[in-house]
């Protein structure tokens, strides 16, 4: 009887209801790995960023190093020449040779100074930054893990929901299954159908020139023989 088919497609909606609940799931899931996936790679790229700044400080303090002691030897040769000077004027030369170089090694010492209080900033602060990285990691990962899991159960439960529906599709007519596809699948404009029961199932119709139908007007667009199928006190219409 088509009043079982109603009671059947009410059972259908719910079953189809947790498909795309389980659907969506599995849909997200990419996206959701990707995001996580993005943050453990920024995080990553900002522990190597801190990192790569470490060693530019290393390298550049090195090198000004190397450059001091360099202007320290030529101070030590230009005060050896002092000894042989033989004129004023050479000893005077001598003498602005050595003050400007002494000049060169305060402004080398200063910035060795400014690299060194840097350096010792990302130090301070890079092993608390390690540590934090390495834990968001491991809770990013361990999220991810889980997504992965419910996935895998989200699949189980719709490959059991499948045979499900075809069982329940295999006891409606043809034609009143044909209609309940057409209006799940692409009917923005309608109503619900509530069953009578204690927790109400909707299902839903179109609405007829825009207008609430009348439970006769959806016994009867579903086809001519529902109006004596169903009985107005079994269902009721909510718009």
């Amino acid at each position: 009887m088509l009043k079982d088919d109603i009671e059947k497609l009410i059972r259908l909606q719910e079953i189809d209801s947790e498909i795309r609940y389980y659907k969506t799931i599995i849909e997200e899931l990419p996206a959701k790995k990707t995001q996580m996936e993005q943050s453990i790679e920024d995080v990553s790229k900002n522990l190597s960023y801190i990192k790569n700044e470490q060693k530019k400080i290393q390298l550049e303090k090195k090198e000004r190093e190397l450059e001091l002691h360099g202007i320290e030897e030529d101070i030590k040769k230009l005060q050896k020449q002092l000894d042989g000077v033989k004129t004023n004027k050479e000893y005077t030369a001598v003498l602005s040779e050595i003050d400007n170089r002494k000049k060169k090694i305060g402004d080398i010492e200063d910035i060795i100074l400014m690299l060194m209080e840097k350096e010792d900033k990302i130090n301070e602060g890079l092993a608390d930054i390690e540590n934090k990285s390495a834990e968001m990691k491991r809770e990013v990962e361990a999220k991810l893990s889980k997504e992965v899991e419910k996935m895998e159960e989200v699949k189980k439960l719709l490959e059991e929901k499948t045979p499900e529906r075809k069982k329940i599709v295999a006891g409606i007519s043809h034609t009143v299954y044909e209609i309940y596809e057409k209006i799940r699948i692409g009917k923005k404009d309608s109503i619900t159908f509530f069953s009578s029961g204690k927790t109400p199932t909707p299902w839903t119709f179109a609405l007829i020139n825009g207008n609430c139908p009348t439970e006769e007007d959806i016994i009867l667009s579903i086809t001519g023989r529902l109006l004596s199928a169903v009985s107005p006190m079994n269902f009721k219409v909510r718009c």
